[in-house]
């Protein structure tokens, strides 16, 4: 039952990852061409809008522009201004045929404006165009009227107002047409002013273009004109709209209007999303079909994974034991291949991961314990030595205290609790060393020891530090006192550092070229114990212990300082484990 959980819950797990690969791609090209066509036709409406308000807005201008053509010769006329002067001596029922001559010649035959009026102050006028008689306005009811006398003979535009007088010339379907005028003060031939010309146009020729959404075609844009000060001028009434528009909209500098286009947004999106729906609907067909071979090919692939899964999960040291083959099983395929042959290597694994754990787990151990005991003699007998020479010379106390440092270094050496320490205690037995040395030398040798407080609380293999410190002593003294001997030990990032220096006589050629082929030696055909000693505790012994312990993260280097002096710095990971055989662990 464990091992049929095990292979469905395996085969799930492909068939869901499958699953959910296809349907979020699936997802994701839906969505994209949604997005992408949804601001494609946008960007595309929204550049037929502003192409539709250019065009709207230069329809109308040049509609006013034709009125104000009429307004601007009409004002120039000698003529029209001589004749309204004697026509408005000669009182309102006078009739001024020449005049009005004059005025349907500067109107033309075709009629680019609905009508031509001219009125005095007091509102009293002539009308020219569709209807040719006297006319009269109330200045003080007229807005245009007002706003023409204030603008000093620029041109001023009226809102769309009615007309009773053009009205009645239409038809019935034109009943109720609504005007725009265009009007400008009047001066006569000494430019005194006299009145205000008015050139009137229906709002059905100047808006012909322009069609109100009640009559445009399902889908297309609704065009809307609004005055200087944004009252709406076409259509009478802007209906309510539901939902979301796009709209463009263009002022005009000639007339200050404002044409808006506008198109519903729903109406323009409606192909995508029928086009939408399609690609859903033929999704889903695709997803299905996809799904169950996913299915298919899930089932077949996991048989052998499966398989191969319950074994590993049972792997353990003891289990490896050799079995026999097992027949292949669905045909012949790389899956199958591997599981058969995972089960005949179970045998082999076993056989040799014992040789090698007897093999080198031996040697390793052996080696580390060997250098772990290992102390040098001369500094034996030179300690002992001063010890009898401060007795007989009666200093007992100083005699004392180096035989309390020489028992604490050698229960530190002889202790049997692995080959790790604590690198506080590495320095402690390394700062006792010193002393003792101190002691024999006296005022001619003198040391330092720094170290960083993070790095007294990591853990290093046992006599690390004091045998670079012994080196030290041992290769300085050979010149002319006094000496100095340095220590740091520091944590640099995921790093420890210890570096000790000296100012004795420094690596000679034959020297240094004999260390460099110990270290060579040590590193040669993979083999880390190389270079090993069991007697003494030479530099390159160290280098091997770093690598045995470290691996490839130890660091070993040495050198000479100037004139005189060396040193020897190594380091490695402040948090890394052994990579090979260790003492504490074999």
């Amino acid at each position: 039952m464990r091992g049929l959980a095990s292979r469905r819950s395996i085969r799930t797990s492909v068939f869901a990852a499958n699953a959910a690969i296809i349907t979020l791609t699936v997802i994701a090209l839906v969505s994209y061409i949604s997005i992408w066509g949804g601001k494609r036709l946008r960007a595309d409406m929204d550049a037929r809008l502003d192409d539709m308000a250019r065009a709207a807005s230069a329809s109308i201008d040049e509609g006013l522009r034709k009125m104000d053509s009429v307004s601007v010769s009409v004002l120039y006329s000698k003529m029209v201004k001589d004749r309204f002067v004697a026509y408005s001596g000669a009182g309102a029922a006078a009739r001024d045929e020449q005049l009005i001559d004059v005025l349907l010649a500067i109107i033309g035959p075709t009629l680019p404006v609905r009508q031509v009026n001219i009125y005095d102050f007091k509102g009293r006028g002539f009308g020219t165009g569709m209807d040719n008689r006297a006319r009269s306005v109330d200045p003080a009811a007229t807005p245009w009227f007002g706003e023409a006398l204030k603008a000093e003979g620029s041109m001023v535009l009226s809102a769309p107002h009615g007309d009773r007088s053009l009205n009645r010339y239409l038809t019935t379907q034109g009943a109720g047409d609504l005007y725009i005028s265009l009007a400008r003060l009047f001066f006569d031939r000494y430019s005194k002013p006299i009145g205000v010309v008015e050139v009137e146009q229906s709002c059905e020729e100047l808006f012909r273009d322009l069609k109100p959404e009640e009559g445009r075609a399902a889908g297309s844009p609704v065009a809307y004109v609004y005055g200087g000060g944004g009252e709406l001028f076409f259509p009478a009434a802007r209906p309510a709209s539901a939902g979301r528009r796009l709209a463009s909209s263009l002022r005009s500098e000639f007339s200050g209007w404002t044409v808006e286009l506008s198109a519903d947004e729903g109406t323009l999106l409606e192909p995508l999303r029928r086009f939408v729906a399609a690609s859903v609907v033929l999704a889903l067909g695709l997803l299905a079909g996809s799904l169950l071979t996913s299915f298919a090919v899930a089932r077949r692939i996991t048989r052998p994974i499966s398989r191969l899964r319950d074994q590993i999960v049972a792997l353990e040291l003891g289990s490896l034991a050799p079995e026999s083959a097992r027949p292949q099983r669905g045909g012949p395929n790389e899956l199958e291949e591997l599981d058969a042959a995972f089960h005949g290597m179970r045998g082999k694994l076993k056989r040799s991961i014992d040789s090698r754990i007897e093999a080198e787990g031996a040697e390793a151990h052996a080696r580390l314990l060997a250098l772990q005991s290992q102390m040098n003699p001369h500094f034996l007998y030179n300690t002992i030595a001063t010890i009898g020479a401060l007795a007989e010379e009666g200093l007992g106390d100083r005699a004392a205290a180096l035989c309390s440092h020489l028992s604490d270094m050698l229960r530190y050496v002889s202790s049997q609790e692995g080959t790790e320490t604590p690198a506080a205690a590495e320095l402690e037995f390394t700062e006792r060393y010193l002393a003792c040395v101190g002691v024999r030398y006296g005022q001619r040798l003198s040391y330092r020891l720094d170290y960083d407080p993070l790095f007294a609380a990591l853990s290093l293999p046992r006599l690390l530090v004091q045998p670079l410190v012994e080196n030290a002593v041992k290769y300085a003294t050979v010149g002319e006192p006094p000496w100095e001997i340095r220590v740091r030990a520091s944590v640099q990032g995921d790093r420890w550092e210890v570096a000790v220096e000296d100012d004795g006589p420094g690596f000679s050629s034959e020297a240094a070229a004999r260390l460099d082929a110990l270290l060579r030696a040590s590193r040669d055909e993979g083999a880390p114990y190389r270079g090993l000693e069991l007697h003494g505790m030479g530099l390159a012994n160290i280098a091997a212990r770093l690598r045995l312990r470290y691996g490839e993260g130890a660091a070993f280097e040495y050198g000479n300082l100037g004139p005189r002096g060396a040193f020897v710095r190594i380091g490695a990971p402040a948090t890394a484990g052994a990579t090979g055989g260790d003492g504490a662990d074999a």
